[in-house]
């Protein structure tokens, strides 16, 4: 397969000594400038250093002969330097010449995107891209087009229309290949792994912050909800043993002991499930005061280390004191303790974790739809060799950021009204479809310019109409 020359040597030459230098008064020069003055500068220094020492009788001889500064060439000269130092080249490099060494035909076409110089060497570089990948694929191209791209390389001198000619080739070419360029084929050469390992990254680490704090927002709800509805049912069950049991605050009436010793099996089965109900609340705020960092106090610390303490207040005894409704007062009070630990559980993981859901979580789901998008998107354009590195892929993600920040606060923007979906879901769409996201907005913005210009028509209507009337 036919690869293009790339020198790279003269290139890097050409620009190194283009470039410029700031003096210590301020004033810019080109480096080319520069090392063309240094001969005659050495020499000023060795004369003035063999002065004083000719006069002391002492002679230094440096061994160095100085010449004039290339500036001072004639052109006649100055080919002749040019041809010797192409004969150099041509001999250093194995006997193979290479045309786009010289000087080519004209100056250089100016500067690219990337702050570069461009001449026609590199349009030559440009076209013999686009040549070799349309052979990989198999395009067919008009002979022409190849021949002239060929000559061109092999030509020793570029004149006008030589020039004209691979400008021709190279536009039908780029025509043809579109939207395929040379500064695609560059990059998916250059930096396809580099831009695949980028976004793997930002992926990877989005993924480390996201997937605990959607597993611990996820298990809180859960629990949280299992907390509330159980006080629920612990509260009307409390109700019904108070008054089936006959529980008071004072002692138990006579009349009550036949009814406290021969329960009925709908009472023992609210004894159990009172019971039952109370553990469960005190297992799930516990957890929930672990995700807390165990900030809420433990009002059962003290008998968790002894599993008899904590059985004998939360469970029915076996065999049935005699007395029930004092045993049933005992586990309304423990329930009530355990009621209270549980809400003020609940109370804090719905503040923490409900603010992070609804701050943090969102921005976080954007940019991980934004990385999506651009993995997907650098897919396709790597498989048809049209990806283009660019840096300002930076913007996007600031861009999702702040749409996945401010969704939540519309409460009428869905993708699809008739599905329900959750409100990371979305964040997660709007990082993915920046654009869907401020098209929303800009067709919000339209009516209320429109109200506002038609408020402001009112308003100038009424002074004329009254002016009118006056």
């Amino acid at each position: 397969m036919y690869r293009p020359v790339r020198n790279k040597s003269y290139h890097f030459c050409r620009y190194a000594f283009n470039a410029k230098i700031t003096l210590v008064g301020g004033r810019r020069i080109r480096i080319i400038d520069a090392i063309e003055v240094l001969p005659a500068v050495a020499a000023t220094v060795i004369s003035l250093v063999r002065l004083p020492l000719s006069g002391l009788g002492i002679s230094i001889d440096l061994g160095v002969t100085m010449s004039e500064p290339t500036s001072s060439l004639t052109n006649d000269e100055r080919q002749e330097f040019a041809k010797s130092d192409q004969a150099a080249h041509t001999s250093a490099s194995g006997g193979k010449s290479h045309p786009a060494v010289e000087r080519p035909f004209g100056e250089q076409l100016g500067t690219n995107a990337d702050d570069q110089h461009v001449s026609w060497s590199d349009l030559l570089d440009d076209a013999e891209h686009l040549l070799a990948y349309s052979v990989q694929e198999g395009i067919e191209l008009e002979p022409g087009v190849r021949s002239t791209i060929l000559k061109t390389r092999e030509a020793s001198k570029w004149d006008q229309n030589t020039v004209d000619q691979m400008l021709g080739a190279l536009t039908t070419l780029a025509h043809k290949l579109k939207p395929v360029t040379p500064q695609s084929l560059r990059d998916c050469a250059r930096y396809e792994k580099k831009a695949k390992r980028t976004y793997q990254t930002v992926a990877i680490v989005l993924a480390i912050f996201i997937v605990p704090y959607s597993v611990a927002t996820f298990i809180t709800s859960a629990l949280s909800d299992a907390v509330r509805k159980d006080i629920v049912i612990g509260n009307a069950l409390a109700v019904r043993l108070t008054e089936t049991l006959k529980i008071t605050t004072g002692p138990v009436p006579e009349s009550n002991a036949t009814e406290a010793k021969f329960p009925s099996a709908a009472t023992l089965t609210d004894l159990q499930q009172f019971a039952a109900t109370a553990r469960a609340i005190d297992n799930r705020a516990r957890i929930l005061r672990a995700f807390l960092f165990n900030v809420p106090n433990d009002p059962f610390y003290g008998m968790r280390d002894n599993p008899g303490d904590w059985k004998a207040a939360f469970e029915v005894p076996l065999p049935l004191p005699a007395d029930l409704a004092k045993m049933g007062g005992g586990l309304i009070t423990n329930y009530q303790t355990a009621r209270y630990f549980g809400a003020t559980v609940d109370e804090s993981v719905s503040v923490f974790y409900g603010a992070m859901a609804a701050c943090i979580l969102p921005p976080l789901y954007a940019l991980l739809g934004t990385c999506a998008f651009l993995l997907r998107n650098f897919e396709k354009q790597v498989k048809a060799r049209t990806f283009i590195y660019n840096e300002a892929h930076g913007a996007r993600f600031v861009v999702a950021a702040i749409g996945g920040g401010v969704v939540g606060l519309f409460s009428s923007f869905a993708p699809v009204q008739t599905a329900s979906i959750s409100p990371l879901a979305i964040a997660f769409i709007v990082g993915y479809a920046v654009d869907v996201f401020f098209s929303f907005l800009e067709g919000i913005l339209p009516k209320s310019e429109s109200g506002k210009t038609a408020g402001t028509d009112k308003q100038r209507v009424a002074p004329e109409g009254a002016a009118r009337r006056g």
